[in-house]
């Protein structure tokens, strides 16, 4: 969502749940905003965390995610 002045964008973290609040203009990453997740990590989110983590890939460039989306997953 941006605001209405086009001056801050706030982008949902929803693995993280949490908030980033962007400067538009600067295009700087400001505060990050908790929004109170659950506390624990079960073994399911777990697996979506890593799912969604580019950092475990060949080349660091794409998620499992971006090839195999979760959206027909009834997992």
């Amino acid at each position: 969502m941006i605001t209405p002045d086009s001056k801050t964008a706030y982008v949902a973290n929803a693995l993280d749940d949490s908030l980033s609040v962007i400067d538009v203009a600067g295009l700087k990453l400001g505060e990050r905003i908790d929004l109170g997740g659950p506390q624990e990590i079960t073994q399911v989110r777990s697996g979506e965390l890593l799912f969604h983590n580019a950092k475990i890939t060949f080349r660091r460039q794409f998620s499992c995610h971006s090839c195999h989306p979760m959206d027909t997953w009834t997992g």
